[in-house]
């Protein structure tokens, strides 16, 4: 399931209410174009592509995630973060027993592409296990 969420309400979503990281710090939150919660039971997937002038940064608020970006794959949990950029095909997969939240923020279009976000969705795993 898929839902829209309020750029204030996305902000207080993520770990330090958002400050220090471009894509929802709340003294600019004019830079969200959209955030949507994307909550899933276990086995459950959603899939989607990022707009031709928009990318999509993902947060995990809750659960394990295996994220799929185009041709990289990923574990990731709670507090990891990971990007889809401009017209990349993404998908997100519950891979816990227990609901997965990811909260995904449309922004527009950097120039400095990946290395403007923080990624933390490693090939390895979580970079962090707080969750199940």
């Amino acid at each position: 399931m898929r839902y829209r969420v309020e750029t204030q309400e996305a902000a207080a979503l993520v770990e330090g209410g958002g400050m220090g990281w471009p894509a929802v710090d709340t003294a600019r939150p004019g830079e969200v174009i959209s955030a949507w919660m994307i909550a899933l039971r276990a086995g459950d997937m959603e899939s989607g592509r990022a707009g031709a002038d928009v990318d999509c940064l993902f947060y995990v608020v809750s659960g394990l995630a295996r994220a799929v970006v185009g041709a990289r794959e990923c574990a990731a949990a709670a507090g990891d973060r990971f990007v889809a950029l401009a017209d990349e095909a993404f998908s997100v997969s519950n891979a816990g027993s227990s609901e997965l939240r990811v909260l995904e923020m449309q922004l527009p279009r950097r120039s400095a592409r990946l290395q403007g976000y923080a990624d933390t969705c490693g090939d390895a795993g979580p970079t962090r296990r707080n969750e199940e």
